[in-house]
């Protein structure tokens, strides 16, 4: 059995096993320790199933610029002197002086709706009692919360559902499928010869001269910035009378530190001096595989979907590598081009994400 501690200090001598739970001031405190960030990155790269947003760049730079809005929640699991699981987590702040006893709402996946993919870090060999027991000590202390995970990419191993009957009674899982672009496909290369896309394209050179760029200039991006998020906030208010950005100040400080720290692509579509459409999204680790994710676009109806796909394709993505583009769950295109891309030419691999709520009480 594990051994629980509630609270976290760097001069603890750690037991041969040792799970603990962080919140508030606690994580923070540990976010800054740099043996400890060492060790969450080393878990980060060995474990199968992380994505980008369990990198600790993407999660320390969340909890610290939502602090006002979120209290971050962690638990740590050593073996030894290692760092065998962590699980990263938070919830809306609630009332000064609140006991943690009374806490309502959602307990969520750091990141939030920054954060699509929402899982634990572990091996294969300690997942199963690793979560059992995170999830214990979460449950215990917030016995009045959810528990949810936005989405769970396929390899998340979840056998520990059926291995502990309290979990499995009180685990609601929802199946999504995902879309997923083999960019390393031969047909690839037929898109471009294609007559209807040549077509396309003739058309909109005879707005200006084209030019597709990808951003790599710190200084650049904060220019063009701006004028991303006002192309993407009058889409969201024409679609769905929101402005994210607006809503959230939060969001344009969080982009750029992602931007800073390597973590955020970013590839803008020109036609003379006018941007006309953009990507921006969020890279895997580098060497294995990089993930876009495409919320919105395109940010201008004149530029067909699936030639500024075609662009950003012939432009960014190596010829040979072995690289995927997703899209997320719940963005399923649906135009007629997007469908010819996605399923006919691509030939698109659908996969299942799950969509995982702990209900505790």
């Amino acid at each position: 059995m594990i051994s629980t501690e509630k609270k976290y200090t760097s001069d603890d001598v750690t037991p041969k096993e040792k799970i603990s739970l962080l919140t508030g001031d606690q994580v923070i405190t540990a976010i800054q320790d740099e043996h400890f960030l060492t060790q969450w990155d080393e878990l980060y790269q060995k474990c199968s199933w992380s994505t980008v947003f369990q990198n600790p760049n993407f999660v320390t730079h969340w909890y610290q610029i939502y602090r006002d809005e979120f209290e971050p929640i962690m638990v740590t699991y050593y073996k030894g002197q290692n760092l065998a699981g962590l699980l990263t987590m938070a919830i809306s702040s609630q009332k000064e002086g609140t006991s943690k006893k009374n806490y309502r709402g959602k307990i969520i996946g750091a990141g939030h709706y920054e954060a699509e993919y929402q899982s634990w870090l572990s091996t294969p060999e300690e997942n199963d009692e690793f979560i059992h027991q995170a999830l214990t000590l979460i449950n215990r202390d917030f016995p009045n919360c959810h528990i949810f995970f936005r989405y769970l990419i396929p390899e998340v191993p979840l056998g520990w559902i059926d291995t502990y009957p309290k979990w499995r009674k009180k685990t609601v899982m929802q199946a999504y499928k995902r879309p997923i672009m083999r960019m390393d496909d031969p047909e690839i290369s037929k898109l471009f010869r294609k007559k209807e896309f040549r077509n396309k394209y003739n058309r909109l050179k005879r707005f200006g001269d084209l030019s597709f760029k990808k951003i790599s200039d710190q200084e650049e991006f904060s220019q063009v910035l701006p004028i991303l998020i006002e192309q993407f906030e009058f889409r969201q208010m024409a679609m769905f009378n929101k402005c994210q950005f607006t809503d959230s100040p939060e969001k344009l400080e969080f982009l750029m530190a992602l931007f800073e720290q390597g973590l955020l692509h970013a590839t803008i579509l020109k036609v003379d001096d006018e941007i006309v459409a953009s990507i921006l999204g969020l890279m895997e680790k580098t060497g294995t595989t990089w993930v876009l994710s495409i919320p919105t676009l395109p940010f201008m109806v004149t530029i067909p979907l699936d030639l500024f796909t075609l662009f950003f394709l012939e432009n960014y993505y190596p010829k040979t590598a072995k690289t995927y583009l997703t899209l997320l769950p719940v963005e399923m295109p649906t135009r007629n081009e997007w469908q010819q891309i996605m399923t006919m030419s691509l030939k698109c691999a659908l996969q299942e994400a799950n969509f995982l709520i702990k209900n505790n009480g």
